[in-house]
């Protein structure tokens, strides 16, 4: 079940998160990793 106005799921918002991620990349900043994914920050550190 979505908790954010957008309708996504957790499940759904961690997918993007390693979907962040290359094959070259085995490190990102957590600024990195929300703009590559489109998520805030915040939602990213979480």
């Amino acid at each position: 079940m979505a908790r954010v106005a957008t309708g996504e799921s957790v499940l759904a918002r961690a997918v993007r998160i390693v979907e962040a991620f290359g094959l070259d990349d085995s490190l990102l900043s957590v600024t990195e990793i929300a703009r590559r994914s489109g998520l805030h920050v915040s939602t990213t550190s979480r």
